[in-house]
């Protein structure tokens, strides 16, 4: 009766406790049966065996209900032979005055062995070297070469802490945290490139006035007065939600003007590919499965065309360029995960923000580097 959508334990938990509170008060002459009473016997072996089993079997594919139940009978067997020869010989037999010590040994055993399993990270030997290196993207430090607090402020940073190294370069980034890792495309290229990025801030002129909007009006003076060769705008657009007759168009349109008036080269990017899940994940998760790594993978279901197209009409009326990236990168085969240099080399440790490499394809991807 339960599903993924239940809310248990919930309300709906009240029917097992009820059940098992009118066999205590009231007893149960099925539960004298001769076959109940020697499930009951085995049924603590038989909790400790039958989900182990289930999850492992899943975990190969076997998840018919034949193989469920043969999974089931196996358990039922071993919990069986658990029973009579460890259960019963420990708790009322020959192996009695042994047990307490022998648990406790097994017990410190199994918590050393536990310890080491925990400090190793799993025991990542186990793997490929391909794959250890993906699994490792899942504590990527993404902070130390990026800026942080120089040129990629938090939200509520104020405008006058941006350094002075965010001014240096004929090539100028704005965004949010998305282009902020667009940086080290550049960085990796050996190009110097000025940068202007904040948490979750698009790149646009909102007549609202709050941190994001009011950092950006200060952006663009700044671009006035600094006059790069080219504007390179980019961020997580589809965390914006933008769509036809979103009202965020106009601010969009309105900073792509304001930039153009000192600005010969402007280029919005269009939204690059996110993932259901961290890339990392998706990947590990289809190498458990396939043993193999691989090459593409679907992205979220998202309004890319719709975006790519809202962002390709400003560019167009404001003299601007567009490059969609997520027809450089995804085909109908899928997204690339990865960079040409190997399989293991993804372009994103999470949902979305490139790594330094991925940010150095996507560059290489859109002929912008």
């Amino acid at each position: 009766m339960l599903d993924r959508a239940s809310a248990f334990p919930g309300a709906i938990a009240l029917i097992p406790v009820a059940g098992t509170a009118l066999v205590i008060v009231f007893g149960s002459t099925i539960l004298a049966y001769e076959l109940p009473e020697k499930i009951g016997k085995i049924s603590y072996p038989l909790y400790l065996w039958h989900w182990p089993l289930l999850s492992f079997a899943a975990m190969i594919g076997m998840t018919s209900v034949g193989q469920r139940v043969a999974v089931i009978v196996v358990s039922l067997l071993l919990a069986w032979l658990t029973y009579s020869f460890v259960e019963r010989p420990i708790r009322f037999g020959h192996l009695k005055r042994w047990g307490a010590p022998a648990s406790v040994t097994i017990t410190i055993v199994l918590a050393c062995f536990s310890a080491f399993v925990f400090s190793d990270g799993g025991v990542p030997t186990r793997f490929s070297q391909e794959l250890r290196y993906v699994l490792s993207l899942m504590k990527y430090d993404f902070k130390s070469d990026a800026r942080v607090f120089s040129c990629w402020l938090t939200a509520s940073t104020p405008f006058e802490s941006y350094g002075p190294e965010c001014r240096t370069g004929s090539t100028l980034i704005w965004g949010d945290s998305h282009a902020a890792r667009l940086y080290l495309g550049f960085k990796q290229s050996g190009i110097v490139a000025a940068q202007f990025t904040r948490d979750g801030c698009m790149p646009a002129l909102s007549a609202v006035r709050d941190v994001c909007s009011l950092s950006n009006a200060s952006i663009v003076e700044e671009v006035a007065r600094l006059r790069p060769k080219r504007v390179i705008i980019f961020a997580a657009w589809l965390n914006h939600g933008l769509k036809l007759g979103d009202e965020r168009i106009e601010s969009i349109r309105r900073g792509v003007k304001r930039l153009r008036e000192t600005v010969d080269d402007v280029i919005i990017l269009g939204p690059a590919p996110f993932w259901l899940a961290d890339l990392p994940t998706a990947v590990v998760s289809f190498w458990t499965t396939n043993k193999r790594l691989l090459e593409r993978l679907q992205s979220a279901p998202k309004n890319y065309g719709e975006v790519d197209a809202i962002l390709s009409a400003v560019a167009v009326e404001q003299g601007a360029r567009f490059i969609s990236v997520f027809d450089e990168i995804c085909n109908e085969g899928g997204c690339l995960t990865h960079t040409p240099s190997s399989s293991s080399d993804l372009l994103s440790w999470d949902y979305g923000h490139l790594m330094t490499s991925g940010a150095h394809f996507m560059l290489q991807a859109v002929q912008l580097n």
